[in-house]
C-alpha cells in the first residue's frame, strides 16, 4: 500500500480507538478502505495520494461493487467505511475538501431471528442433557440481559453488584462505548446464573472475567465457538448469540415492555431497531394463514 494511505489509515484507526469504536468496527473498516485502495490504484495507477479522490472516483468504486453482485449491506459498509475516513480527514484537516462519498443503497429492514418458546425450551433442554451447569447459566444470562457477545466476553465480576435489596449488572464493554446498568432485583433466573458460575467465589475479585474455558477467559470468538454445537442438538437452524439477544427483546415485548425501556436495555442508539422486534415473525405470518407445521392430509405434492 502506499506510504501516505498507509499513514493515514494508521491515524484514522487511532482515531476510531480514542473515540471507543469496538475492534470489531476498527476491523472491518481498516478492511474495507484496504479494498478500497488496492482497487483505486489499478484503477487509476497514476494517481498516488488520497488528495487526488473526486467524487466521480468513489461514484465509480460504488458501481465497481454492485457489478459484483454483493448483498447491499456489504456495499453500504463499504461506503460507511469511506464516509467516517473522508469525515475524519476534514475534520482533521489531513484532506482539504475531501469528495463526497455516494449514498448508500436503500436496504429492507428484516426482522431479526428469534426463538419461538418451543424452541427456548428445547434449547435449555438440550443444554441441561449436556451437564455443564456454566453452560445453561451462559444461555439464561443472554435470554435475560439480551448482551451483544462481545459484552457478554468483556464481563467482569466488578460489573455484578447482588445483595439482598439491590442487584445490577453494569455493561461497560458496550456497542460506541456507551455504558449501561441493568437492574435485576427479583429476577432468580439472572441471579441463579451469576451463583453457578461461581459468584460467591469470585465476587471480590473485581478484574476477574465471569467467563473462562480451559485456556483463560473466553473471547467472542471462544463464545461462539461454544454455542454453536448447541443449535444442533437443539434443531435450530443458524443459531447464535444474536439470535439469544433477539429473544430477550422479543420476550420483552411481549410481556408489555414499553419500546423506550426495551430500547435502553437494549442499548439501542435508534428506537427504530427497536420497533423491530415488535413486527411479526415467520411463525405469526403462518398461523395467519391457518396453517400449522405440516399437511393435515397426505398430500404429497403431485398434481392429482
Amino acid at each position: 500500500m502506499h506510504t501516505e494511505w498507509a499513514d493515514l489509515l494508521d491515524r484514522f484507526a487511532a482515531y476510531l480507538t480514542s473515540e471507543g469504536r469496538s475492534q470489531l468496527t476498527i476491523r472491518n473498516y481498516r478492511r474495507e478502505l484496504r479494498v478500497f485502495v488496492a482497487w483505486y490504484h489499478a484503477a487509476y495507477p497514476e494517481l498516488s495520494g488520497p488528495r487526488d479522490l473526486e467524487a466521480s472516483d468513489l461514484a465509480e468504486f460504488k458501481a465497481h461493487l454492485e457489478t459484483r453482485k454483493l448483498m447491499p449491506a456489504s456495499i453500504n459498509l463499504a461506503i460507511a467505511s469511506l464516509r467516517s475516513f473522508l469525515n475524519w480527514a476534514a475534520r482533521t484537516k489531513e484532506i482539504e475538501d475531501p469528495a463526497r462519498p455516494p449514498r448508500m443503497i436503500r436496504e429492507r429492514r428484516k426482522t431479526p431471528r428469534w426463538l419461538n418458546k418451543p424452541q427456548e425450551r428445547r434449547l435449555l433442554k438440550a443444554v441441561r442433557l449436556v451437564d455443564e451447569p456454566h453452560h445453561v447459566a451462559l444461555i439464561n444470562l443472554f435470554l435475560v440481559f439480551g448482551l451483544r457477545i462481545s459484552e457478554m466476553a468483556g464481563l467482569e465480576w466488578s460489573d455484578v453488584a447482588m445483595g439482598r435489596k439491590h442487584a445490577v449488572l453494569r455493561v461497560r464493554h458496550a456497542k460506541g462505548g456507551k455504558e449501561r446498568t441493568l437492574p435485576f432485583l427479583g429476577n432468580r433466573r439472572a441471579r441463579d446464573a451469576f451463583l453457578a458460575l461461581g459468584w460467591k467465589e469470585h465476587r471480590r475479585e473485581g478484574d476477574r472475567r465471569l467467563l473462562h474455558g480451559q485456556r483463560g477467559p473466553l473471547t467472542a470468538s471462544g463464545l461462539k465457538q461454544l454455542l454453536k454445537p448447541y443449535g444442533k442438538l437443539a434443531d435450530i437452524p443458524d443459531f447464535s448469540a444474536h439470535v439469544l439477544r433477539h429473544t430477550c427483546a422479543r420476550r420483552m415485548h411481549e410481556a408489555g415492555q414499553p419500546l423506550d425501556v426495551i430500547k435502553r436495555w437494549m442499548g439501542h442508539e435508534s428506537i427504530d431497531t427497536t420497533i423491530l422486534y415488535t413486527l411479526p415473525s415467520e411463525d405469526d405470518l403462518a398461523r395467519a394463514a391457518g396453517g400449522g407445521a405440516e399437511w393435515d392430509d397426505d398430500w404429497s405434492g403431485a398434481d392429482d
